[in-house]
Parts: C-alpha cells; sequence; structure tokens
C-alpha cells in the first residue's frame, strides 16, 4: 500500500469540510450487478481500493484548532450486507446519503451490499464531498468491481497501480488563475454575480417559508429511468435544436420549478451546474480520487409556459460562455473565500448553513456525470446499471443527477424533507419527465 502522508486541508478544503460537519453532503454510485459476488470477495476488493487511492486512507483531526487529514488509526471501509428479494435500491441509497460519513474516525467511504437473488445484487459505495466527487465515484466504482470481478473468478487480482497524489484543487490552479491574474478574475467574477443579483433579483426558492431544521431534513429519491429508444432522440434532438442533454435536462428542470413556484408569473432562477475541471487543473488529475469539480450557474427568469429549445439553448450558450471565461476554476477561489468572508469558523452548524444558503442562494441543480465510457468486467460479474445520487447538504435546494450508461439515460431527482412530502416531489418529477419526453417527441 502507498501510504498517505499527513497534511493540512487546504482552504477549499476546510470550507467543504465545515459546511458538511453542519449538514450530511454524501453522494453515492450504485451499481447493479449480476454473478456470483460474496461479501469476502466484496471486502478484500475493498482493501485493494483502498490501498490505491490515498485519500481512502485518511481521517480528519483537528489540532490547534486546524483541520488535518491524518492516517493512522483508519480501518478498511465499512461493508453491509442487506437481502432485499423486491430489487428496490432506492430506500437504501436515500439512507446511505442521508446518514453522516464520521470524518474523524475514517476512512470516508462506505460500502453496502444489498443482495436480491444469489446472482443479482446492488452496490452502493457512499463517499464523503471531501474526498471526491460524482466521477471520482465512478472510478472508486470500477476499480472495486475489476477487482471483485477477478476474486470470483478465482484469480489473483491484478496490482492496481497506487495513486499518490493528493494535491488538492485550489493548488491545482493553471498559470492564469493564481497570482494577480487569479486575483483580477475573482473579483471580476464577483462584480459579475452582484450584477446578476440586481438584473434578475433574487433566486427564488422551492421552499420560500424558510429552510427546515437541520436535524429534520432528509433526501427523498424519485428515480427515472429512459430506455436506449428515449435516450438517443433526445440526443438527436437536442443536437437538432442546438442544445445538448444537459441544457435539455436543464430546461425540463427549470420550467417544471417555474411552475411549481408560481404558475402566474415568470421567476428568477439561478440554476447550478457542477463542473468536470480534472483536465483544467496543473497538473490534470487523471483519475485520481478527489473533490475535482466546481460550479457553474445559470442566471434568468422563466414560466413554465416559455419555449422548451428556446430555454435549453440559451442555458447551453450561457454555460459555454461561462466555460470558456473559466468561470468554473474561478468559482473554486471564491468558495474558501466566501468561507472566510462570512466567519465560517466562528459559526455554529446552523448560523453556517443559513449564512452559506443565504449568499449561494439557487433555485436548482443538475450534476450530469455524461456518458460513462470506461471498461466495465462482464464475466462472471456483469455490470447491469450505474446510478449516481447526492444529498444537497450545505446547499439545500433540490436537485437532480444524471449519467448515461449503455445507451440509457439515468436520472435521480432528489428533494428535503419536510419541505416536500412524498407525494409532491414525486408530482414536480412527473412534470419534468413529462416536459422532457413532450419535447423530445416535439417535431424539428
Amino acid at each position: 500500500m502507498t501510504r498517505a502522508a499527513p497534511r493540512r486541508l487546504s482552504p477549499f478544503e476546510h470550507a467543504i469540510w465545515r459546511l458538511s460537519e453542519a449538514a450530511t453532503f454524501n453522494f453515492a454510485i450504485i451499481s447493479r450487478v449480476r454473478g456470483p459476488l460474496t461479501e469476502d470477495t466484496l471486502n478484500a476488493s475493498l482493501r485493494l481500493v483502498q490501498a490505491r487511492h490515498p485519500l481512502l486512507q485518511l481521517r480528519v483531526e483537528t489540532a490547534d484548532e486546524e483541520p488535518w487529514f491524518q492516517t493512522n488509526d483508519v480501518p478498511p471501509p465499512v461493508l453491509h450486507c442487506t437481502r432485499q428479494s423486491d430489487g428496490d435500491w432506492t430506500s437504501q441509497a436515500a439512507e446511505q446519503i442521508n446518514q453522516p460519513i464520521s470524518s474523524e474516525t475514517g476512512p470516508l467511504v462506505r460500502c453496502q451490499l444489498i443482495r436480491h437473488a444469489d446472482d443479482q445484487h446492488d452496490i452502493i459505495l457512499t463517499i464523503h464531498h471531501l474526498i471526491g466527487d460524482g466521477m471520482s465515484g465512478v472510478y472508486l466504482m470500477r476499480d472495486l468491481l475489476r477487482a471483485a470481478n477477478q476474486l470470483a473468478a478465482g484469480d489473483s487480482p491484478e496490482t492496481l497501480e497506487p495513486l499518490a497524489d493528493m494535491t488538492p484543487i485550489d493548488q491545482r490552479m493553471p498559470e492564469n488563475s493564481r497570482g494577480m491574474s487569479g486575483a483580477w478574475r475573482h473579483w471580476n467574477l464577483v462584480g459579475r454575480t452582484l450584477f446578476d443579483d440586481l438584473r434578475w433579483g433574487a433566486a427564488a426558492r422551492l421552499q420560500p417559508h424558510g429552510e427546515p431544521s437541520l436535524e429534520s431534513r432528509r433526501v427523498l429519491l424519485v428515480p427515472k429511468q429512459f430506455d436506449e429508444g428515449f435516450s438517443t432522440a433526445l440526443r438527436d434532438r437536442a443536437r437538432a435544436a442546438g442544445a445538448t442533454v444537459h441544457s435539455a435536462l436543464s430546461a425540463a428542470i427549470l420550467l417544471a420549478t417555474a411552475d411549481h413556484i408560481d404558475p402566474a408569473k415568470r421567476v428568477s432562477v439561478k440554476h447550478r451546474t457542477p463542473m468536470n475541471v480534472r483536465e483544467q487543473l496543473a497538473p490534470p488529475a487523471g483519475e485520481d480520487v478527489g473533490m475535482f469539480a466546481s460550479m457553474l450557474f445559470y442566471r434568468g427568469r422563466c414560466a413554465g409556459g416559455d419555449d422548451f429549445w428556446a430555454l435549453a439553448r440559451a442555458v447551453r450558450e450561457q454555460l459555454v460562455r461561462k466555460m470558456k471565461a473559466d468561470q468554473a476554476l474561478v468559482n473554486i477561489r471564491i468558495a474558501a473565500w466566501l468561507y472566510r468572508a462570512i466567519g465560517g469558523d466562528r459559526l455554529t452548524h446552523q448560523q453556517l448553513i443559513e449564512q452559506w444558503r443565504k449568499r449561494a442562494r439557487t433555485t436548482t441543480a443538475l450534476t450530469n456525470l455524461g456518458q460513462l465510457k470506461l471498461e466495465w468486467p462482464e464475466d462472471p460479474l456483469r455490470v447491469e446499471t450505474i446510478r449516481f445520487v447526492a444529498s444537497p447538504g450545505p446547499l439545500g435546494d433540490s436537485t437532480c443527477t444524471a449519467l448515461s450508461f449503455q445507451g440509457q439515460l439515468y436520472c435521480n431527482f432528489i428533494f428535503v424533507a419536510p419541505t416536500f412530502q412524498r407525494e409532491s416531489a414525486e408530482r414536480l418529477s412527473m412534470s419534468i419527465v413529462e416536459r422532457l419526453e413532450a419535447a423530445t417527441n416535439q417535431n424539428s
């Protein structure tokens, strides 16, 4: 095992850690696997994956009021096994992202095996956002299944090349995002954000009458799987309209949400889009596990009756423009700066979340991992589906996670109870799906 080295959390990591201590900030990758898989095989595979990825060997310890990554006394990842004959995975996944992962004891990952039959299983890999993003979870799941596949076949697993680079995202900024150039970009984006707030007004929220207490918040999960025929039709229709699958999903979410908030008028929206910036970093992050995602935001006004494809084009054009301006990289600096600006270390958990949501207010969010083009095992273990879910955590808004696997689009709509009850969450999810289907089937 290539051992991780203790180090102080970077400013960006410090902010993520404190926010996640205040409000559970987990995400999970769920894989349905067909074939012979035992608890012993999965436990052995978890240890092999932990040996490859240094951030799985860490816990957080506070020394002189500063958080540090420490490597001593970190146990193997916990594996919890259950049997469930109905094939459901959603209740267990929701529970996993609702339950905190202890950063004090580590490791910052855990695993659940749900056995539906002797040859059908769901693996839920739950990861703390301090050490990973959605693609990190996908790489971890791939490595886990590769090792399990070799063990299930009776082979000695290949030695996984250790990934020893633990450099955090805010210390991988390219040259034009450092020094005076980085400072100018930082304050320029702060000014643009203030201008957008004046232009569009405060972003509408799905819960206008206040936030539920941290103790009462629970995630509600509504999954939707689109077959290969529809997924292909959506991609083709979006391309013909000058949009993308991501911007089409965003348009469906925004239109349904605006109609839900106030069907009688146009509402100001701020739509959060996490972006994979691995290849923009210096050095690039490659397949390292870490938090290598940032944010872009679509700003505007919309109403439920607006033209679907016009909005999808507007979302695409605005996000492309902001990506070319490196706003995703600048937002990494801004997140750490905002935490310091509000005096995050001096606030209670409740105060921190209230202040963060006040200043980082959004209406909706979509995290889309895109098409997963990695190689997955096929024999004796075969991967049937991959899904991705995430807790809104300190951000507090409703969100959607999406990815495409083997030609099919998988979406998960995520809401916060008690603001949403199951019935209202399913109703809004259905409205999003119906708008997406209607727009896809619309003649170009």
